[in-house]
């Protein structure tokens, strides 16, 4: 049997073998195992740049959605011009269309006045036609929306009264009268043409040669004699009419 100082000597050599072998094993996790640690301030210069980073990119994105936001903004503009105009348009051909349809015979009153008549209008130097000449008798009866008889005429009552005055029936409305007689070009015009004029609201006169013509112009003024050259029927004049040599039905 071992003595006690023999066991004693054991236990001691088998602590230091343990010892011995928990420290190669610490040593060699020691050396399997890579340990990155930052390099003095690195942290702070790492921190700073990330959050310089994550500045500049909070910024672009602000810059980036500002200008989508404009974007946007302008395109919602021009869409909006465009229902406008397509709105303005569409109003604008709504009008057309009913001053079209109505005529100066016919509706509320909405032509402004021509040009002041004040201005001398020299004599007619040539023969009249009857039709020319009983529209020219006429001369001061006063206008009167609907009206067709020497007790008050619109512009296309006048041109109606002095046709049915010869023994010829025309069309009411200055509209159909337009689409009635033969078209005329301004150069063309004889005495007892008609002279048509579309802005604001169809007009018609009856022409009595040398540029002159008669018509009623509007509410407030009578029958009288107006230029084809004076600005207001320069900038409106449609184009001129003649009777048909075959005269269609009414």
């Amino acid at each position: 049997m071992r003595t006690a100082t023999e066991r004693v000597a054991s236990r001691r050599g088998s602590n230091i073998r343990m010892r011995r072998s928990l420290r190669q094993g610490a040593s060699r996790s020691a050396k399997g195992t890579t340990v990155l640690l930052p390099a003095p301030g690195g942290a702070s210069r790492t921190t700073a740049g990330c959050s310089a980073r994550a500045a500049n990119s909070a910024g672009k994105a602000s810059t980036i959605g500002r200008a989508g936001s404009s974007v946007r903004d302008m395109v919602r503009i021009v869409k909006g011009l465009q229902r406008l105009r397509s709105g303005m348009a569409s109003a604008m051909r709504g009008v057309a269309l009913a001053a079209l349809l109505t005529g100066c015979g016919a509706g509320p009153e909405r032509l402004p006045a021509p040009p002041s008549l004040e201005v001398p209008v020299p004599a007619t130097a040539v023969t009249l036609p009857p039709v020319a000449a009983a529209a020219l008798a006429q001369l001061g009866v006063p206008y009167r929306l609907g009206g067709a008889d020497p007790a008050g005429f619109d512009c296309s009552g006048l041109v109606q009264w002095a046709f049915a005055a010869n023994g010829v029936a025309v069309p009411r409305t200055t509209e159909e009268q337009f689409t009635w007689f033969r078209p005329v070009p301004r150069e063309e015009l004889q005495p007892g043409n008609l002279v048509f004029f579309r802005l604001p609201q169809p007009h018609v006169g009856i022409y009595l040669g040398g540029g002159e013509f008669v018509h009623a112009p509007t509410t407030g003024r009578a029958v009288e004699r107006a230029r084809l050259d004076w600005p207001w029927f320069i900038l409106s004049f449609a184009g001129g009419g003649r009777m048909p040599a075959e005269q269609p039905a009414l």
